[in-house]
């Protein structure tokens, strides 16, 4: 019969069999500095702390919810199934504040593997950073206002920094601001993958420096600006409104070609 330990190299090789894992590479392709044989031997620490502290605080119920000594191994292994699955394991302190808050939750069942699992796998919320629909909503308000604001996490920054601050400042569609937030939550995906595994995010290479970007963003806005006013002057000289959209600028100009008109 095999020992817990057993079952949980067990699991970890299975996984790695199947090429499953999500910490053999960050999302931006660096592989994972910790070992297989180390990560195996974190995950059975966080696992055996996990059952210790369960068993203290559920004393009676925990160990009725396992019958055998056979249902408490599989029981373990399912666990460490799951966190050999995770872009990154919780610290100890983490774990603890975990089973915390379980125990504050009161009630004398404890949670099945399966809530365990989810009250354990690190979450965004855990390092601070926003749920992703805020983080995008954040970056769209203040992309005009990027050295000023105060932002709720720089990982909102840098995804609005690699999305594009201008092209946000910009969007006035619902297919732009569609395509922009998809860009946008890709991202900050990866970015809080790498906060979560560890990884320094200012360490990201990027396309330009904050100092370039801005300096690009400013020559932009400038000829955007010269050739909105350009427009404005033409239709104004036709004695006609400016069009209101891209696409009934392009009609117009069309209707003026088939016209044999002067453009």
């Amino acid at each position: 019969m095999k020992t817990a330990t057993q079952l949980i190299s067990s699991a970890q090789n299975e996984i790695a069999s199947q090429q499953a894992s999500p910490t053999r590479t960050t999302p931006h392709g660096r592989m994972d500095c910790s070992t297989k044989e180390e990560r195996r031997d974190q995950i059975g620490t966080l696992v055996n702390r996990v059952f210790t502290r369960m068993e203290a605080i559920f004393p009676r119920t925990w160990r009725m919810s396992f019958t055998t000594d056979e249902m408490l191994k599989l029981a373990k292994r399912e666990l460490a199934l799951s966190m050999a699955n995770w872009s990154s394991l919780p610290t100890l302190e983490r774990l603890d504040m975990a089973i915390e808050r379980v125990k504050n939750d009161g009630g004398n069942w404890p949670p099945s593997i399966a809530e365990m699992c989810k009250r354990l796998k690190p979450s965004m919320e855990d390092f601070g950073l926003p749920e992703p629909e805020m983080a995008f909503m954040e970056a769209a308000r203040q992309c005009g206002n990027v050295r000023g604001h105060a932002w709720s996490h720089e990982a909102v920054r840098e995804a609005g920094s690699a999305t594009g601050f201008w092209e946000l400042s910009r969007m006035s569609s619902e297919s732009e601001k569609y395509r922009l937030r998809r860009i946008f939550l890709a991202e900050y995906e990866a970015l809080c993958n790498r906060i979560i595994a560890g990884d320094d995010i200012r360490s990201v290479t990027l396309i330009e420096s904050d100092e370039m970007k801005s300096a690009i963003d400013r020559a932009a806005a400038a000829a955007n600006e010269q050739a909105e006013q350009q427009m404005r002057e033409f239709w104004a000289s036709r004695g006609e409104e400016p069009p209101k959209s891209g696409g009934e600028a392009i009609k117009r100009m069309r209707g003026m070609l088939d016209e044999g008109g002067d453009a």
